[in-house]
Order: structure tokens, then sequence, then C-alpha cells
């Protein structure tokens, strides 16, 4: 009897990276699915290590201490702010999108990809159409291509060749869900020069493959018409999570939690102490499993000559716990920021400070960078299965960190602009990036009207 898991491969790059990638993944989810992992997040505390772990007296101890960590979702507000900086403008399309095209939400399809890409480090893009057996030319007018952004947990397998000094994709199984929520493959492939199709599905107890070969125009395509999205570049090689750090302080800080919780519950109360009993009583007491309690609290027998009881208590204010909890909270918004810019010591020039604002040598930037390329390709494809030839140019902001405009800086930008050091305009930029002057007015004719006004002005020479 065949199973699904019988048509699964996996890429080395997959089995390499997949631990991690679920660890990003859990920690996106939030604390029911970190929680549902119980010690691979949060090992047994120090104090239950002695005691059977399949014990009753066990389990209820590690689900006090389940229970008392707590989860704060870094990790998702870090992705989010990523991807919140990068739309904080809306992005452009030029040329205008056809009328026939209109209907694909690119803003909400870039976002997503975004999301992935600053989470994982890797996404796959496809871009597909709808196929429907023995369908009339009525029928298929009903129909429009679209994409989907798989998450690299989803993309289990791939294949490429090297040809003419170029990478071409061959294969790629994906893992999805049904119509009915049901766990299912699909695998991209090339036959010879014809790009098709294969799904898998459980039915009954057994697998039904069904092969596809999809069409644009009437014609097979010889291509996969599919992008891997990276951080670096938009090859299927998997670049490191740019949240990972994050997410690894984030685990940190929950266990930290946990330990601090468990610490306030049994050793921040008072407890009874009773002093002077006879050597040898705590091994014989063990021997025999006898315990001294007061109320619920078992209370901590010392041996020795000195009679007495007394109540101990320590004060949890200056716990190292608290302390740890702050530093790291501190590291995950200090890693979060210097995604988005790309922090320097001392003094900047005024290119420098330009470029470094616009986002070109930030991590976020080259992500950004990279999903511009690849939904041009998408509404590529997406033309091609619709019967519409286009090739735009998107282009989604980069100041993801809003400019603080102090004069010293206006003063040198203006003067490094007039005696043409950098580009007509750097100084217009660096106001709209301020918001003193609308993103959306045009720099070269703000610069014609100043330059009418403004006769005296130096006239812009090279650079432009």
């Amino acid at each position: 009897m065949a199973a699904l898991s019988d048509y699964i491969t996996t890429s080395k790059q997959y089995e390499d990276n997949k631990t991690r990638w679920e660890q990003i993944r859990h920690c996106l989810e939030g604390e029911d699915s970190i929680k549902a992992e119980k010690e691979r997040y949060l090992p047994y505390p120090v104090a239950l290590g002695d005691i059977d772990r399949t014990s009753e007296e066990f389990i209820e101890q590690y689900g006090i201490y389940l229970n008392g960590a707590h989860y704060v979702n870094f990790t998702a507000e870090a992705v989010d702010d990523l991807v919140a900086s990068a739309f904080r403008k809306d992005p452009t399309i030029d040329p205008e999108i056809p009328a026939d095209l209109q209907y694909y939400e690119w803003k909400d399809e870039s976002k997503t990809i975004a999301e992935t890409v600053a989470a994982y480090g890797l996404a796959f893009v496809l871009v597909d159409y709808p196929t429907v057996e023995d369908a009339t030319l009525e029928d298929d007018r009903d129909n429009f291509a679209f994409s989907v952004a798989y998450e690299p947990l989803d993309v289990l397998d791939y294949k490429e060749i090297k040809r003419s000094g170029k990478r071409r994709i061959t294969k790629v199984l994906l893992r999805e869900l049904d119509e009915d929520d049901k766990e299912m493959l699909r695998e991209l492939y090339m036959d010879g020069n014809v790009y098709k199709q294969k799904t898998y599905r459980e039915v009954d107890d057994i697998v039904v493959v069904t092969e596809i070969t999809p069409v644009a125009n009437g014609k097979t395509l010889d291509f996969i018409p599919g992008t891997f999205v990276g951080v670096t570049s938009n090859t299927t090689k998997a670049d490191k999570s740019p949240v990972i750090g994050i997410s690894n302080s984030n685990i940190k800080h929950y266990q930290t939690w946990g330990e601090l919780f468990w610490t306030q519950t049994y050793n921040g109360h008072p407890q009874m102490v009773l002093t002077g009993l006879e050597k040898g009583w705590n091994a014989e007491a063990e021997k025999k499993k006898v315990k001294i309690k007061m109320d619920a609290s078992q209370v901590l027998a010392l041996e020795g000559e000195r009679s007495g009881a007394q109540l101990l208590e320590i004060n949890t204010s200056n716990l190292i716990h608290f302390q740890t909890l702050e530093k790291l909270e501190s590291s995950m918004l200090e890693q979060g920021y210097r995604l988005k810019v790309n922090s320097k010591n001392g003094v900047e020039s005024a290119e420098a400070l330009k470029i470094r604002h616009t986002g070109d040598i930030s991590k976020l930037g080259s992500i950004v960078k990279n999903i511009e390329e690849a939904m041009s390709d998408v509404f590529v494809w997406l033309g091609m299965f619709m019967g519409i030839d286009y090739e735009p140019v998107v282009t989604i902001n980069k100041e993801f960190v809003p400019v603080e405009v102090d004069g010293s800086t206006l003063t040198s930008l203006t003067s490094a602009e007039n005696t043409n050091v950098i580009p007509r305009g750097t100084t217009i930029d660096y106001l709209k990036s301020g918001g003193l002057i609308a993103d959306g007015l045009d720099t070269e004719k703000l610069l014609s009207k100043i330059q009418e006004t403004n006769p005296y002005l130096p006239a812009a020479q090279g650079n432009e």
C-alpha cells in the first residue's frame, strides 16, 4: 500500500536547514506552537534532573515549569517590522498594468514574498494557470493566471542544470494543501523541453498521481515559470535567515522566563528550615522515602548540633534572570535595526549618508531588490498565460528608516550638489525622506522650478 511519503525526496539543502527553518516557523506561530514542542525549546530544569521522567511527579513538575514560561513573539515582530519598513511607501510599477492584468493583487503578493524571505532567507514563487479538462473557450474566460509563494519548508527538493553559463531549474517538489486541507505534493519538472506537473494525493489509502501539461496560448512551455527569491540573490542557494539571531535570542528569552518563574515559585517563597537533626537522618529519610512538609511546602532538613526552626527567604528582585531578560530584549531590538541599516561609526560623506538611507547596503535593501526582480519576472509569466506582452519594472521603497532632517546635513548636501560632487536631486530626495517634501512630487520638475525662480544658482553640470 503506497503512501504519500513514498514519493517524497528532499535535497541536501533542505536537510541542512530544516531544523533552523522549523524553529523560525514555530517562533512565528507563537507561544502555543513553541510550547507544543516542550523540551525542544524548554529543557528540563536542573532541579528535576534526578527524577524519573516518566513518573507522575516529573510530568506534573515539568507541566508547571512549561506553563510558567512565557513566550513573547519578538521574532514575528521583527519580520513584521522589516516588511512594514519596506512597504511604508507604496511600491510602483512602470509601465502601467494592462487592464487584463489588473485583477492581480501584486502589492499583496510582494508583501507575502517579503515576509517569507525576511523570515527564512528563501522563498519559491510559482506562476500557474488553472487546468480544466475539456474546458470550452467560454469556460476558460473565467480563469486567470496566479502566483503562489512557498516557504522553504514546503520546497522539499529541486534540481538544476548549468547550460551556457546559465542555471536552469529542471525539477521542484512542493508540499501543499488541497481543497480539503489535506497534504499533497506537486512536482514541477522538465520532460525534455516540455514543462510538466504531477500532483500526488492520498485517496482511500492509495496515492493518485495526475500528470498535467501547462500551456500558454495553446503552446507548451520550455521552462518552469518559477523563481527562487533570496537575501543575496535569486538562486536556489539558501541564504542564512535574516532573523535567525533574533529567533535564537527569542528562545533563550523564553527559557530564561521559565527559569525565573521556577525560581520565584519554588525558591522565592519563605521556606521552613529545621536544624540540629542527627547525622545520617537525611540518608535514612531518603531510603524510607520520608519527607517533612508544612502545609503544601516541603521543609528543608539540616543535620547538625544546633537545633532550631526558622524561615529562609531570598530576595528575588536581584535575580540574574531579570538582567538576562533585559539584555536579550535589547539585543533583539538592535539586531532588527541592523537589518534595515548598515550601522557605522564616525562621520559619513554626503553621498554615503544618502546611500545608507536608501537601503542600498542593508540586508533588507538586498531582499527588496531581489523581490523587485522576481515580481518583474512574475508579471512576464502572468502575461504569457493571459496572452499579454508585458515586461514592467517594479520599484519598492528602500528608505526603511525615516530620516530626521538636520541643518548641518542639509547644508552639506546642498553644497555638495551645487559643486556637482553628488547627483542632482540628492538634497530634494533627502527632504522627501524626511517628510518635508511630498514623496510624489517629481524631482526634476522641482529642480527646473528652483532654477527658474533662482537664476543665480549654479546650473547643474554632469552627474545627471
